[in-house]
């Protein structure tokens, strides 16, 4: 669950029974091979990639899972990381079936519903989007559209059409205000 909530690694749950990471850079960066085959039909294809996390954050600052640190462990020891999703084909379900088992999910699906939105592990990818738009980086600026689309493994088209509604949430915080700019006499 780590590689689909911080790092937005699920574009379907399929993907994540074929994501082959690894590490690169003395095991400083982790890295993904998957090839999305609806990707691969429409646009160029998907290249290897480096996984960038953007973390969930609680009351506390950002919860870090330390994925790095378990994924050497797992290689050292030949273990895979990720779970058994099922039979091939059945991975969404798997997914599906894992998550509703929670209560945390159903209380969050309850919630989500309330609102007339709907959860579904997509969803994830989606907060992955939405979080890498208005977070700001330790240096204060912010990702251009561009870094989170290569970040997904989209193109910048295919991310303006999925995810655009995340950019303008607080358009006129954005711009600086004319009152501002004004000197008074």
């Amino acid at each position: 669950m780590i590689l689909i909530v911080g790092y937005g690694l699920i574009s379907y749950a399929f993907s994540i029974r074929h994501a082959l990471c690894f590490h690169r850079n003395g095991g400083q960066e982790i890295w993904t091979n998957y090839e999305n085959p609806e990707v691969v039909r429409k646009e160029k294809k998907t290249e290897a990639r480096r996984l960038y996390p953007l973390l969930v954050h609680d009351i506390e600052g950002p919860i870090n899972w330390h994925l790095k640190e378990q994924l050497a462990i797992c290689e050292k020891e030949g273990l895979n990381l990720l779970s058994p999703l099922g039979k091939e084909g059945n991975a969404g379900d798997a997914c599906k079936t894992y998550l509703s088992r929670r209560k945390a999910w159903e209380a969050i699906r309850k919630e989500v519903s309330r609102e007339n939105q709907e959860l579904t592990a997509y969803s994830f990818r989606h907060r992955y989007a939405y979080c890498g738009h208005p977070r700001p980086k330790a240096d204060g600026s912010y990702r251009a559209p561009k870094q989170i689309a290569d970040a997904m493994g989209h193109t910048l088209d295919t991310h303006l059409l999925s995810y655009s509604r995340f950019q303008t949430k607080d358009l006129a915080s954005a711009f600086d205000e004319t009152t501002l700019l004004v000197k008074t006499a």
